[in-house]
């Protein structure tokens, strides 16, 4: 098992700007899940079933958690936009 918080600093000082990660044993996704935290792009292989499923889902709950994370400062600079006015 990988901390997210280490896989994040290892794929963000390994990938150049543009770069795709790539993890040929995703296992349960960790490494997936730190290149979407850190905005890259990324292709996780794994061939165990059960594995495979909780990437999925881990994967999905990543970008769902970064939409919203960008959904929320995009608004809040709306706001701030509106205010220095």
């Amino acid at each position: 098992v990988k901390p997210v918080k280490l896989m994040e600093y290892l794929v963000q000082m390994a990938t150049p700007a543009n770069g795709i990660v790539l993890d040929l044993y995703c296992g349960s996704g960790t490494t997936c899940v730190a290149a979407i935290n850190k905005g890259l792009h990324f292709v996780g292989i794994e061939k165990e079933a059960p594995s495979v499923k909780t990437a999925r889902l881990r994967v999905a709950a990543a970008i769902q958690a970064r939409k919203d994370f960008e959904e929320n400062e995009s608004l809040a600079n709306l706001g701030y936009e509106l205010e220095s006015e």
